[in-house]
């Protein structure tokens, strides 16, 4: 896990000693509170989002939508972490019918969109104003993701 990501599990402890995500729990690293002023405020944000959805039941939609996973929350922090870095908007995150996590931003006219399926499949989708689009499953190659992700802070 980054180190940002270690960060936002030490800020967190000011409001308690653990991350709970049901029966995972992820123990903060101890560091000093001056290292949890740079956390990126995407990272705070993704993880207070995650987990107040993990809080969904199954059904959550009415439509049978399966209960969000604690596996896919962990792994889209994951691939964030590899990814994102200080000045990365924050994105919205949604739950899945399937129970999976997806981050999308809207912005700069760009729409990225990323779901993390398991640790090895995630679906990516990316357009820009321009026109150029891209559809693609990737796995343990996040280039081509952090290559979008970087484009989200420019002017069109």
């Amino acid at each position: 896990m980054s180190a940002a990501m270690d960060m936002v599990f030490a800020d967190q402890r000011q409001i308690s000693s653990r991350w709970n995500f049901g029966e995972v729990q992820i123990a903060p690293p101890p560091v000093t509170t001056s290292a949890s002023a740079f956390v990126p405020a995407w990272a705070r944000s993704v993880v207070h989002r995650l987990n107040d959805l993990l809080n969904l039941e199954a059904n959550w939609d009415s439509y049978g939508a399966s209960k969000p996973s604690k596996i896919s929350a962990i792994e889209l922090i994951r691939v964030l972490g590899s990814v994102a870095g200080p000045n990365t908007p924050v994105p919205s995150i949604v739950p899945s019918s399937l129970g999976h996590f997806q981050a999308e931003w809207h912005q700069n006219g760009i729409d990225l969109e990323v779901e993390v399926v398991t640790p090895t499949k995630i679906f990516v989708s990316f357009s820009d104003s321009s026109g150029y689009t891209w559809d693609d499953e990737l796995s343990l190659d996040m280039t081509r993701l952090a290559q979008a992700v970087r484009r989200l802070g420019r002017a069109p």
